[in-house]
Order: structure tokens, then sequence, then C-alpha cells
């Protein structure tokens, strides 16, 4: 991910984001994990479906997601 918008995410959140970690380890609750999806969304202008929120459990996963869409 761009280090530009990890920034733009670490102000938002007003944490600092290990991408090697789990969002569960960088201590991202429920609301911390849809403002990031919903900066990612943002800043690529795609939409992600309600339904494969669910599949997004950490930062490995969700370039994983955006990649193959599974």
């Amino acid at each position: 991910m761009e280090k530009k918008l990890i920034k733009s995410i670490e102000k938002e959140l007003d944490k600092k984001i290990d991408l090697s970690k789990s969002f569960e380890e960088n201590d991202m609750d429920s609301l911390d994990i849809m403002t990031f999806i919903s900066l990612f969304e943002d800043y690529y202008k795609i939409k992600i479906k309600d339904k494969d929120y669910k599949k997004i459990k950490n930062f490995s996963n969700f370039k994983k997601f955006i990649q193959t869409g599974d």
C-alpha cells in the first residue's frame, strides 16, 4: 500500500499502523476497520461490497482480497 494512504489512515485513526500485524494487533476496533476500508475506497475510487467486509481480517488478507476479489 502506498505510504501516502497509510499516513492518511494513521492521521484519521490517530494511531500508528504496522502492516505486518493484524487489525487486532494494531488495536483497531470495528469502527477503525470501517474507516480504514472507507479511506481505501476513496483513495483508489473503488467500492467494496458490504458482504465482503467480513472476509477482511488483516492487512495481508485485505491486500489479497483487493488483488483477487477473494
